[in-house]
């Protein structure tokens, strides 16, 4: 039953980033996605944020709440592995700014072949193993190409196919959802074991921090750009992180454990507060945000 389960998570969370990056792709050009990287207090505050003030909020809370060795561990290589392609969709269900969460996504995301291994020095065991090609596989594979198929489409056909842009986004709306509700049943049971080391609760609060930071660093821009910050933040690249747990420390339950309860509640809360974010502006959970932006 857990294979199965994990089976429909891999095949909702591609289709959910699929949809999402070539419904993105559709809607604008490559300068549109250029453009807010010119944007250069934005790309710091981020920068600042997930590459160095996360990671080390996280160290801080592992020693304030004593947590053990393994499972400290487990959460510093959520918190030294910023910005999942999640945090792409789930700020399209909130209102942000689709084009910019692209940009600040992919630029993290290559960041983090620097910064991880940094970090994995600085702060973690001498025996991590960093995947550089699977960080590399995914940042291709989920937010380049599908975004570079869309791009593509919409040179080639132009206005007929950007009308498909709106359906996909529901669709890769609806499949958050249901990405969510199978991360909390294959993983709900390692929360109560993790809940006992503190693992929960460094995973909450550096959530509420990330979330709250990047909304408020942020506070000149506009909403949907606030909205990108807060999000972009708190959702983490979870996956990577599991992979280098897995390769670097395969017999150490409580450091794959740490990594799975800390990368679903950073996407759990993040993704719950989006749809709640939605609800007043659209009326109804799954509806597409009308603006690529």
């Amino acid at each position: 039953m857990d294979r199965i389960t994990g089976d429909l998570y891999n095949t909702a969370l591609y289709l959910a980033l699929w949809m999402t990056g070539v419904g993105l792709g559709l809607s604008s050009n490559i300068a549109g996605f250029v453009a807010p990287l010119r944007n250069t207090r934005i790309l710091t505050i981020l920068a600042g944020l997930d590459l160095v003030a996360i990671p080390l909020v996280v160290w801080a809370l592992t020693h304030a709440l004593d947590v053990s060795e393994h499972s400290a561990t487990g959460l510093l290589l959520v918190g030294i592995a910023s910005a999942g392609p999640v945090g792409i969709t789930a700020c399209r269900i909130a209102g942000g700014d689709g084009r910019a969460a692209v940009a600040y996504v992919l630029v993290l995301e290559a960041a983090n072949a620097v910064a991880i291994p940094v970090w994995a020095a600085l702060l973690l065991p001498s025996d991590v193993n960093v995947p550089i090609g699977q960080l590399l596989a995914t940042l291709i594979g989920l937010v380049l190409a599908p975004l570079a198929v869309g791009i593509g489409l919409r040179a080639w056909r132009g206005p007929q196919l950007q009308r498909w842009s709106a359906p996909l986004a529901r669709l890769a709306n609806l499949l958050v959802l249901v990405i969510v509700v199978l991360v909390l049943a294959r993983y709900a049971g390692d929360l109560g074991r993790a809940a006992r080391d503190g693992v929960v609760a460094v995973a909450v609060i550096t959530v509420a921090v990330a979330l709250v930071a990047g909304w408020t660093a942020a506070a000149s821009s506009d909403t949907p750009l606030r909205i990108v910050v807060a999000l972009v933040s708190a959702i983490r690249a979870n996956g990577l992180a599991l992979a280098i747990a897995r390769s670097s420390f395969p017999n150490q339950s409580a450091t794959q454990t740490a990594v799975v309860t800390f990368g679903l509640i950073s996407v759990v809360v993040p993704v719950a507060i989006a749809y709640l974010a939605a609800l007043p502006r659209r009326g109804r959970p799954f509806g597409a945000n009308p603006r690529a932006d």
